[in-house]
């Protein structure tokens, strides 16, 4: 039995057949896998919402702060409630092994001043409560939340002025686009993931934010 040859042409038909396949069908593998990171995002939030309420059951109802003397940063705290010790750092271009407080579609997050890389990209509202050299904002109890089920607590972190990578808190007042910037309005397509104080996780579509969300007890 003979086999005839392709020729060139045939050849070439047969190359742009496969090239046009591919192209009709990699965008909708592109939807399928971020459509698969949402889904991880949308369940590394509920269960940081799961450890956030552990905290507040364990400490008289007090909200978990983004930093406070004697407990140190959130995610350490968040860490700590669910495993038992604080989250693993390494040094820069090192990568830690991801975890619940990372979303994959998202950078992690550096410290800004030195060369330490955690397996964080969420942002924490800062209305939370925070104690530095700079200000100080009393962590709320849970029941002074005004209608927690639109109330932000945690969300998809956007790129911050100083690192271009997921801070650490976001504001709860907004006079610039620079503040605005912390809150990751596009990480899925255009939207962003957001945990509320009544532990529901949801989407909101970049452009869509009502900043009075941030502000806890007003």
């Amino acid at each position: 039995m003979k086999f005839s040859k392709f020729t060139l042409i045939e050849l070439l038909v047969v190359i742009a057949i496969i090239a046009i396949l591919a192209a009709m069908l990699l965008p909708a593998l592109q939807r399928a896998r971020e459509s698969a990171k949402n889904s991880q995002c949308i369940s590394n939030l509920k269960q940081t919402g799961t450890y956030w309420s552990l905290y507040i059951s364990d400490h008289g109802g007090q909200v978990i702060p983004v930093n406070w003397p004697g407990s140190g940063f959130w995610y350490n705290v968040m860490y700590k409630v669910s495993v038992g010790k604080t989250l693993p750092v390494v040094t820069v271009p090192k990568y830690p092994e991801t975890t619940f407080l990372c979303c994959p579609s998202n950078a992690m997050m550096t410290n800004g001043s030195g060369p330490y890389r955690y397996a964080v990209s969420y942002t924490m509202n800062v209305a939370n409560g925070i104690k530095n050299t700079s200000w100080e904002i009393v962590p709320p109890l849970l029941d002074k939340i005004r209608n927690p089920s639109s109330k932000v607590i945690l969300h998809d972190g956007g790129p911050t002025e100083y690192s271009g990578e997921p801070s650490v808190y976001s504001y709860s007042q907004w006079d610039d686009p620079v503040r605005e910037a912390r809150v990751g309005q596009k990480v899925h397509q255009g939207a962003g993931n957001f945990l509320w104080a009544d532990g529901h996780v949801g989407s909101i579509k970049n452009g869509a934010i009502n900043w009075d969300w941030f502000r806890l007890t007003l």
